[in-house]
């Protein structure tokens, strides 16, 4: 809008604005690692010495890759009419990746969960905003604003998790 070519005389501001952005999410430090607790499990006879044991405490899973969320938004904010109208739209999309869960377990592996990417979901939506200066006076002034939004979330793929594959884990 404020550029010589523009000359719109009931458009006081217009601005187009857009962004695109791609960040990682990493599952917490270590869990692609199965960690190993250390306790004294054994006593052998009477005064004997306390032996330690060790066992799996934690199970990990080595094919864990990086959450990836790209989104890209692109907007237009504006004032019309001698700045008694001010509003802006916007639209939004984002794709999430290699969706990183704890996924449950039965019991009979001995463990409880196991970290997984599981899928891809798309989130996307539109907002409106509207604010309007109805009456304005030195002692009295009256504002109306009006907001819309909507937003979708979709699953677009889902991971069936617990296969064959993660029985070898325990297996191998």
């Amino acid at each position: 809008s404020e550029e010589p070519f523009f000359k719109i005389p009931w458009i006081d501001y217009l601005k187009l604005r857009g962004g695109y952005g791609i960040s990682g999410n990493q599952t917490s430090r270590y869990k692609s690692l199965s960690t190993v607790a250390s306790e004294i499990r054994y006593i052998f006879g009477d005064g004997g010495k306390p032996v330690i044991g060790q066992e799996i405490s934690a199970l990990g899973n080595s094919n864990l890759k990086w959450e990836k969320t790209a989104g890209i938004n692109l907007g237009l904010d504006f004032t019309i009419l001698g700045q008694r109208l001010t509003g802006s739209v916007e639209y939004y999309s984002t794709t999430t990746k290699d969706l990183l869960y704890d996924v449950a377990l039965p019991d009979i592996t001995g463990f409880s969960k196991i970290a997984s990417n599981l899928g891809k979901i798309k989130n996307k939506g539109f907002e409106f905003i509207l604010t309007s200066k109805n009456i304005q006076t030195s002692d009295f002034k009256w504002t109306t604003s009006l907001n819309f939004s909507t937003n979708s979330n979709k699953i677009v793929t889902f991971i069936k998790v617990f296969t064959t594959d993660y029985y070898s884990i325990f297996y191998r």
